[in-house]
């Protein structure tokens, strides 16, 4: 009993793992995105500015 209720906490630390992991590469997608929105923005107004 109390090695499955070891066993049980252990997968919940992974699970806990996997969810703050999950998050992190969300956020880190995330500000990939509005990186390249930025800078695809930023040289469309540059390309403009020029014409």
């Amino acid at each position: 009993m109390c090695k499955c209720a070891l066993f049980e906490k252990s997968n919940y630390d992974l699970f806990l793992l996997l969810y703050l992991f999950f998050i992190f590469l969300v956020l880190v997608l995330f500000f990939i995105a509005i990186g390249f929105y930025l800078l695809f923005k930023g040289s469309i107004f540059r390309s403009t500015a020029f014409l």
